[in-house]
C-alpha cells in the first residue's frame, strides 16, 4: 500500500443494549481534498413487515439520539460482514422478536439521503409477509410503541423519508 493511503477506523463506541461497538472503516487518501475524505456512506435496511390485511408494522422511536417520538420501521445498520437480507432479518430478531427466511424477503427499493447531521447513507427497503414467532417490543429501550397501520393512515409524526418509501410502496414504485 502507498504511503499516501491510510486506514481510518472511527470507532462510535460500546452499543450498550446490541452488545457490540458501532464502528466506520475507510481507506483515506491523505493528499488535501481527496474525496475518501470528504465522504463516508452508510448503508441501512428498513423492513416493511405486512400483516395479512396489508397493514404495516411501525414502531416509534424513544430514548436515541435520532426522531425520538416519531413512527419508523424495523430498521438499523449493515454489519460489515453482512448481506442487505441478513441484515434485515437480523434487525426483525433483534427489534421485533421474529425470526423471517431469506426467501420471505425481496428487496422493494432504496433511497440515497442526506441526513441533518451530516450522515450521507443508502437506505434499502425490504418487505416481508411472512415470519414465525409473535410480533413483540424486544427493545423496549428503544422503542415506545409498536403497532399495525394502514397505508392510508400513517400516523402524522411518522418519519419524513419513511412516510415517501410507505407512499411509494403500494404504487410498486
Amino acid at each position: 500500500m502507498s504511503d499516501r493511503f491510510r486506514l481510518v477506523v472511527d470507532d462510535f463506541g460500546w452499543h450498550k443494549h446490541a452488545k457490540r461497538h458501532a464502528i466506520s472503516i475507510c481507506l483515506t487518501d491523505d493528499t488535501e481534498g481527496s474525496m475518501a475524505d470528504r465522504f463516508k456512506l452508510l448503508l441501512e435496511v428498513h423492513l416493511i413487515l405486512l400483516d395479512e390485511g396489508g397493514r404495516v408494522l411501525l414502531l416509534r422511536r424513544c430514548n436515541t439520539d435520532y426522531e425520538n417520538g416519531s413512527y419508523t420501521l424495523v430498521a438499523g445498520k449493515v454489519e460489515a460482514d453482512e448481506e442487505v437480507t441478513a441484515a434485515a432479518i437480523r434487525e426483525a430478531r433483534e427489534e421485533v422478536g421474529v425470526e423471517i427466511r431469506t426467501e420471505d424477503v425481496e428487496v422493494v427499493g432504496a433511497m440515497h439521503r442526506k441526513a441533518d447531521d451530516g450522515f450521507v447513507s443508502v437506505a434499502f427497503f425490504l418487505a416481508a409477509r411472512a415470519w414465525s414467532g409473535e410480533i413483540v417490543n424486544a427493545e423496549p429501550w428503544y422503542h415506545d410503541a409498536v403497532e399495525w397501520h394502514s397505508f392510508d393512515d400513517l400516523p402524522p409524526n411518522t418519519i419524513p423519508y419513511v412516510r415517501q418509501a410507505l407512499d411509494n410502496f403500494p404504487r410498486g414504485a
